[in-house]
């Protein structure tokens, strides 16, 4: 429960960072490709959360997250501490929790990949098969690729290039997807809690009034044919 809940910290921080970018006067930063494609990394990991079949998957997953986590840090031999300053070591930390798994009479740990995951969670979200294509969109541009970089790209009128923008579609399309995606988990996390009447009708509501706001830019900038 703290994992899904420090995912969901961190996915709607980014998502105030995205708001803040959108609200300056000239957008003119590939940094929206960046906190957006943060978001869409933590909101996986509670989409793989409540994602399971059932308790002992749930529980098979939780687990195997933890642990994935500790995957680096066992590498680098990274000297790790909690928040009361006590040394953690990585490896002891992995074995324990794969040792978890086995009192728990489960599965070896599940192989975590975050492009998976967020390409699953999109596929999920939006009922398609662009997941793993949208993520790698947006890798290019946090990354600096050219090839990212190009629908970003001012030129002035010698054809020099002058600076980077973010196009009014390619900040729609971002957020868009954002907000789509957000309500999917949003829903799913309601879900796991039982649908609490009070909850629901707060999701209910404020997904109506975002679609709302949304729809006369999206239909400006993709009229129906």
């Amino acid at each position: 429960m703290i994992t899904m809940q420090f995912a969901n910290l961190s996915t709607f921080d980014h998502v105030r960072a995205f708001v803040a970018l959108i609200r300056t006067p000239t957008v003119r930063s590939t940094a929206l490709a960046t906190v957006a494609r943060g978001a869409h990394e933590s909101l996986a990991r509670t989409w793989y959360l409540l994602d399971g079949s059932d308790e002992d998957d749930f529980l098979h997953r939780a687990i195997s997250l933890l642990r994935s986590d500790l995957r680096i840090p066992e590498n680098r031999n990274e000297p790790l501490r909690t928040r009361n300053g006590d040394a953690v070591s990585p490896a002891e930390k992995r074995q324990e929790l794969a040792d978890e798994l086995k009192r728990f009479g489960l599965p070896v740990p599940a192989k975590i990949e975050l492009t998976a995951l967020v390409a699953t969670m999109l596929d999920k979200s939006f009922e398609d098969r662009e997941g793993r294509d949208q993520y790698s969109a947006l890798s290019a541009v946090a990354h600096g690729h050219r090839h990212g970089l190009n629908n970003f790209i001012v030129t002035d009128a010698g054809g020099e290039v002058a600076g980077l923008a973010a196009p009014r579609a390619a900040v729609v399309h971002f957020a868009a997807t954002l907000m789509g995606a957000m309500h999917a988990i949003a829903w799913r996390f309601i879900a796991f809690y039982g649908k609490q009447p009070r909850h629901t009708e707060l999701l209910g509501t404020a997904w109506q009034r975002a679609y709302r706001s949304m729809e006369p830019v999206t239909s400006s900038i993709w009229p129906d044919e």
